[in-house]
């Protein structure tokens, strides 16, 4: 049992790491391999894992080519590509979930090969906006969390949430359902899951992956009183007097108005 506890603060401490070398998959204070999980997180190395006392990582990533797969985030669809985000990053195309406020989401990663011992984690809830403004916050408190059964860290914002110590080498697929606050502001937010875990017969060699996911928080628009669809995909309102523009993208119907010259999406029935 408290060999079960170590070990599952030493995977969490490791799922929290920001990968410097993507060839080592080092921590970013590690200066080799040497350094312990305690330069970052102070973890006492007397209470680590027995043979864990240094650490060998293993990335995803090798000279910028995939050469494991061991997650990777459900989601089937068009992707979305920012360009360079507000904070500066550019992510490239990335999978997308889209949601409209004060609805319920379900977030997906499948795990292909969990090797031996391994935790998922879901991190980077409370973010800023990154296509509108850094002013929209992806609004968090415990309720959103509907009834998972992960389990929440952090006493201070932002919390991340974990599913381990998992210990099953078969592929895998775990699901969060995240409830979208109504007070959210429409945005793309950058999420991301991670997976931390050691080699199955080397428990000195760690592996982590992560992988970054937008949520799209929508803006809702209600379509009003009669419409005239004589010059689709332009829509006459006779109620406000104003142009709709009808744009079906990625099974999300969107409406612009001529009027406010806003965008908004049509809540499905």
């Amino acid at each position: 049992m408290k060999l079960e506890k170590n070990l599952l603060k030493t995977l969490l401490s490791l799922a929290t790491v920001v990968i410097a070398n993507p060839a080592l998959g080092l921590p970013a204070a590690a200066q080799d391999t040497s350094n312990s999980c305690s330069v970052c997180h102070g973890i006492i190395i007397a209470e680590q894992p027995e043979g864990l006392a240094t650490f060998q990582f293993l990335s995803m990533v090798k000279d910028g080519v995939k050469v494991d797969d061991r997650m990777e985030v459900t989601q089937v669809g068009a992707l979305k590509d920012l360009g360079t985000q507000l904070n500066g990053k550019v992510r490239g195309p990335l999978k997308i979930f889209r949601v409209f406020p004060g609805d319920t989401v379900s977030l997906q990663v499948d795990v292909k090969n969990g090797a031996n011992d391994y935790a998922i984690q879901l991190k980077r809830l409370e973010t800023e906006g990154q296509q509108d403004s850094q002013d929209n916050f992806l609004v968090w408190s415990e309720a959103n969390a509907a009834g998972n059964t992960w389990d929440m860290w952090g006493a201070s914002n932002p919390p991340y949430f974990t599913k381990g110590v998992l210990s099953d080498t078969e592929p895998t697929t775990l699901t969060f359902d995240i409830l979208i606050d109504a007070a959210t502001p429409p945005d793309v937010y950058d999420l991301e899951f991670a997976m931390p875990g050691h080699v199955a017969g080397a428990p000195d060699t760690l592996f982590y992956q992560d992988e970054h996911f937008y949520l799209e928080v929508l803006p809702e628009v209600a379509l009003p009183g009669w419409l005239f669809f004589d010059s689709y995909p332009w829509v006459f309102s006779a109620t406000d007097n104003d142009w709709l523009f009808f744009l079906n993208e990625d099974s999300v119907l969107w409406v612009f108005s001529w009027n406010n010259q806003t965008w908004g999406a049509v809540r499905p029935d």
